[in-house]
């Protein structure tokens, strides 16, 4: 049964078609047993008139095909004369005479049809080939579209070709079949493959249905803007995979809450007063006010593409690209962009060894060994902690970097005007978090904080889930932490977290070892070096180190006027307490004075009311005063 040459589905064929070629066959077989049947006779049978009965638009491809070649002799030189249409197969002419009608007229014997269909109804009936004869009037393009969606392979679309008798050019073609790409006038396009081939229009697939007259094939024209219908590979670029992989990886890594700064906990400690000046030192006061949730996947994708280039930090969120600048990230939280230092940038006459000394009384300093629990000062401590979480987040946060202890520095001396940039600080520690291979994550409340800033407006969270746990710094995280001292005897007036509640905002200035404190160290030494060994060994235990383990710092116990520090603390503390006696007292007669006030108000109003409308009628009584 024959098949569409674009769509391989079978055509029908009606009754009448196969009752004319059966027709047509039994007359063939009479022809061929009578002798002389190549001359003509007077005993010539009676020929079948086909053209009566049947409509000339009902005849079947196949059927014409079969009548045609199957009788014409194979003969190699007949199809390559100049005048046939095979000769040429790009530029074939709709009024030329079919070479289904050729067929026809050279039927062995002589005996043409009789009353032959005329010519115009001929070309539209010739018009309905089957693949070889269709391939004859087509162009260039559509024999490589048709050798294409038929999935021929290089020697059958090569025998058809030769069949066809097409040139050169349309074998060239032929020979690039089995590449990736084949040239259709002199453009490349992609060879498809099993899952996209090149369809056929509607209208013809349509008209193939119907058995309608086709019109003249036209040639396909590929225009820049469209796109053909072939494979694309969906394989990620060599970032994307990269990206991919980092994903996957940071996926698989533990994920842990940010901590953000808790501002009714430091009130509670009477630390957030010389905190908020701390950070208001250096412009950083925003951050105390600042709070967001974390969440794993947004955070693993934003540290798997992040990078940052030109003062420009990139990142990709919920599967877009977003970018923002450093002077950006200031703004969020109120930080200053203008005479502002970053983290590689150097600070004249600051040192670290000798700024941790003053911090601790313990040298030399370590960054890995440098422990926050090393920090004298509470106020220090905390500013530290808060330091830790949202400039340089990290999981390990006992210890304290050298970043940090710059910018402790820089909060602590407001009079060399130190301001450290936030966005190139936390810049830098968020692109060494992306190349990390191992800790936990915690810098999702900064991711957060990013997203929903007005500069990014990402759609954010999404479907994704928070992480479980405190986004505060609340008092039971500080005590575990054990960012304070202990209630005791060697920690004697030092802020603790069972009885905070007769303590008051701690000083900062006074405490960093004021110029009174180290002439009496001064002096206390000289004592020590006039008297005899037996004082050398008592003094042995007062300066081993607190922590048990051995130190060769002859600093590392509490100095000898942290005492009387502290005793003079206590007495200006008892005088604090009386002011604040007094001060409630004078707030108490305060308001009494207030209530009076405004009685002797109320009391000059009603006067002068009643005043008023007893001018008006003098038989007005007014009604007795309230009683006061």
């Amino acid at each position: 049964m024959p098949r569409s040459f674009r769509t391989g589905t079978p055509l029908p064929i009606d009754s009448e078609i196969e009752k004319t070629a059966k027709k047509l066959r039994k007359q063939a077989n009479l022809r061929k047993r009578q002798p002389g049947s190549g001359t003509s006779s007077s005993s010539t049978p009676s020929v079948i008139n086909i053209w009566e009965d049947i409509p000339l638009s009902s005849v079947s491809t196949s059927e014409t095909e079969s009548l045609s070649l199957s009788s014409q002799p194979s003969s190699p030189n007949n199809t390559t004369s100049p005048s046939s249409p095979i000769h040429n197969i790009l530029n074939t002419s709709p009024t030329e005479t079919s070479p289904t009608s050729q067929a026809m007229a050279d039927i062995p014997g002589g005996n043409p049809p009789p009353n032959p269909p005329p010519e115009q109804t001929l070309r539209q009936w010739s018009r309905q080939e089957p693949l070889a004869e269709k391939s004859l009037n087509s162009t260039n393009n559509d024999f490589v579209e048709l050798v294409l969606s038929q999935k021929l392979d290089r020697y059958k679309a090569e025998e058809l070709a030769k069949e066809c008798g097409t040139n050169e050019e349309v074998l060239e073609i032929l020979k690039f079949k089995d590449d990736k790409h084949v040239w259709i006038d002199g453009r490349e396009v992609e060879s498809p493959t099993t899952k996209a081939k090149f369809l056929p229009p509607v209208e013809q697939a349509q008209d193939l249905r119907a058995k309608t007259p086709l019109g003249p094939i036209k040639q396909i024209h590929v225009e820049k803007e469209s796109t053909q219908p072939v494979i694309n590979s969906n394989k990620l670029s060599k970032k994307e995979e990269i990206q991919q992989g980092k994903l996957e990886s940071f996926l698989k890594r533990g994920h842990a809450i940010q901590k953000f700064a808790h501002v009714p906990t430091l009130k509670e400690l009477h630390v957030y007063n010389q905190v908020k000046t701390l950070f208001r030192n250096i412009g950083w006061h925003g951050l105390l006010r600042v709070h967001e949730l974390s969440y794993k996947v947004p955070t693993a994708e934003f540290l798997s593409s992040v990078y940052l280039d030109h003062g420009i930090l990139y990142f990709r969120l919920m599967n877009q690209d977003y970018e923002i600048s450093l002077d950006q990230i200031n703004a969020i939280v109120g930080a200053p962009t203008e005479n502002t230092f970053g983290p590689t940038d150097p600070i004249q006459g600051y040192y670290d060894m000798t700024w941790w000394t003053q911090l601790t009384q313990l040298h030399p300093y370590v960054s890995s060994a440098a422990k926050a629990s090393s920090l004298i000062h509470p106020v220090i401590k905390v500013a530290h902690r808060i330091i830790a979480s949202l400039v340089a987040p990290r999981e390990e946060r006992s210890t304290i970097s050298a970043l940090e202890l710059k910018i402790l520095y820089a909060m602590t001396h407001p009079e060399n005007n130190l301001i450290p940039h936030y966005g190139r600080f936390l810049c830098h520690k968020l692109i060494r978090l992306s190349a990390s291979r191992s800790g936990k994550i915690v810098c999702g409340g900064i991711v957060s904080m990013l997203a929903k800033s007005a500069h990014i407006r990402a759609p954010y969270p999404g479907p994704h889930q928070p992480l479980p746990g405190e986004p505060y710094l609340t008092t039971a995280i500080l005590e575990s932490m054990r960012l304070f001292r202990s209630a005791g005897d060697e920690n004697k007036g030092i802020l603790d977290f069972r009885n905070p509640i007769h303590m008051t905002d701690w000083q900062i200035i006074p405490y960093i070892f004021p110029h009174s404190y180290s002439t009496e160290v001064d002096e206390q030494s000289e004592e020590n070096e006039e008297e005899g060994d037996d004082d050398e060994e008592e003094e042995e235990p007062h300066h081993a180190s607190p922590t048990g383990g051995g130190s060769s710092s002859r600093f590392a116990a509490p100095p000898p006027y942290h005492q009387q520090y502290m005793d003079e603390f206590q007495s200006i503390h008892t005088r604090l307490d009386t002011y604040q006696q007094d001060i409630t007292s004078l707030t108490q007669n305060f308001s009494t004075f207030t209530t009076q006030y405004a009685r002797d108000q109320e009391r000059q109003r009603k006067h002068e009311e009643d005043f008023w409308a007893w001018t008006r009628n003098p038989s007005y009584y007014p009604p007795p005063p309230p009683p006061f």
